[in-house]
C-alpha cells in the first residue's frame, strides 16, 4: 500500500527542493500539512497538487509561438 501521509523531509525530497524552501511554502500555506500528535505530515495528494499547480502556472506564462506562416493579404510590401 502506498503511503498517504509523509514526513516533511520526504515532501521536500519528493519535490526536489531544499528544506528551507519547502518549510517556507508550508508556512505560506502553499502546501497544506496535518498534525497527528506532535508530528507534522504532508499528504502525497498535496505534493502532487502543488506540482500540478506549478506546471499549470508555468505553462500559462510561456509565450505562445508566433505563426511563421504567410497570411494572405498581410504583406507589408
Amino acid at each position: 500500500m502506498q503511503r498517504i501521509l509523509n514526513p516533511l523531509s520526504e515532501g521536500w525530497e519528493a519535490l526536489g527542493i531544499g528544506r528551507t524552501k519547502f518549510l517556507e511554502l508550508v508556512d505560506q500555506e502553499e502546501i497544506p500539512t496535518v498534525r497527528i500528535g506532535r508530528r507534522r505530515l504532508v499528504s502525497t495528494e498535496a505534493l502532487e497538487e502543488y506540482a500540478a499547480k506549478l506546471a499549470r502556472e508555468q505553462s500559462a506564462e510561456l509565450p505562445r509561438e508566433q505563426s511563421t506562416e504567410l497570411v494572405p493579404g498581410g504583406d507589408s510590401e
